[in-house]
């Protein structure tokens, strides 16, 4: 496979994170983007561990969505590697992912995101251990349409993504999975940048999250008729405490999960509490792909 990436060259650095822990954090530039990687605080380095990928919003940073989610203590508590990307900037400086039609390639330059995570996630598994079953996309707004365009298009390896106030394709066709992936979308009912009925962002329309939830229910097999909410302790930090929603259906196969947890009165930036981030981790701990759906991934003709 011929590669179009840099040399990789890893830095090694220390820091102390925000539980007063230290912890490497190992750089590096693949394909000309800097992608920070946080192995977990571990003495074996041998044992498989889930990696997740989080991408930013746009206009935003790797830091920023690594400091919203404060992924350093959720990492800890499921065992996990994770890695920040840094996305393409536009025409203004402000980064963004070519996700879907929607969001948020303004400017419709021509970047193969697909390829890119595709290599990226392949390097990775070569330099840590790394459990094929446990690989997971967490993103917020342009990153959590990024999220669902990977798992429409790299659904052979992804376990299963984190989608926060982003949406699928509006036309489903555009979504063609080849094997099941666990779906968990997060939004604030108030969103007003990523509305929660659906809307525009100048580009293309996008579906709402309960439409959203009902395409992946769709393409995952679940049982269309079987659609409940339950209330679940809210997610957020807030004046007046009100449960938040817990939306999902039912009939659906092992490894194709899907629910969404919708947030009332939240904005576009849910401020997430302690039970968020242990939700969060207990989710990404439980929804791994099943052996069925994993297929070799390095087998391409490039």
């Amino acid at each position: 496979m011929k590669k179009l990436c840099l040399p990789l060259a890893l830095i090694v650095l220390l820091t102390l994170t925000n539980i007063g822990v230290s912890v490497a954090k190992a750089q590096m530039v693949f394909k000309g983007r800097v992608v920070n990687v946080y192995p977990p605080n571990t003495t074996s380095t041998s044992i498989p561990k889930g990696l997740v990928i989080l991408l930013h919003g746009y206009g935003g940073t790797g830091k920023q969505i690594d400091n919203y989610l404060q992924f350093k203590s959720l990492a800890k508590q499921a065992g996990l590697i994770y890695a920040t990307v840094e996305g393409t900037k536009d025409g203004s400086g402000k980064q963004f992912w070519a996700a879907t039609s929607s969001c948020c390639n303004f400017t419709k330059k021509k970047i193969d995101e697909v390829s890119y995570f595709r290599d990226l996630i392949e390097e990775l598994q070569k330099e840590y251990a790394i459990d094929p079953l446990r690989i997971f996309i967490t993103g917020h707004s342009n990153g959590g349409f990024m999220a669902h365009s990977l798992a429409c298009s790299l659904s052979p390896v992804v376990a299963g993504i984190i989608s926060i106030a982003g949406e699928q394709f509006k036309n489903p066709d555009d979504c063609r999975p080849e094997s099941l992936v666990n779906i968990l979308q997060i939004q604030g009912t108030a969103d007003l940048t990523v509305a929660y009925a659906g809307g525009s962002l100048g580009l293309a329309p996008f579906p709402g999250a309960e439409e959203t939830l009902k395409t992946w229910a769709t393409k995952n097999g679940c049982d269309l008729s079987k659609f409940t909410t339950r209330e679940i302790p809210s997610l957020v930090y807030a004046k007046t405490v009100t449960p938040s929603l817990a939306k999902s259906y039912g009939g659906c196969p092992t490894g194709g999960s899907v629910e969404l947890w919708a947030i009332p009165r939240a904005g576009h930036i849910p401020n997430f509490n302690l039970q968020a981030q242990r939700q969060i981790a207990y989710w990404l701990q439980t929804h791994p792909k099943i052996d069925e759906t994993l297929t070799k991934f390095n087998t391409r003709d490039d």
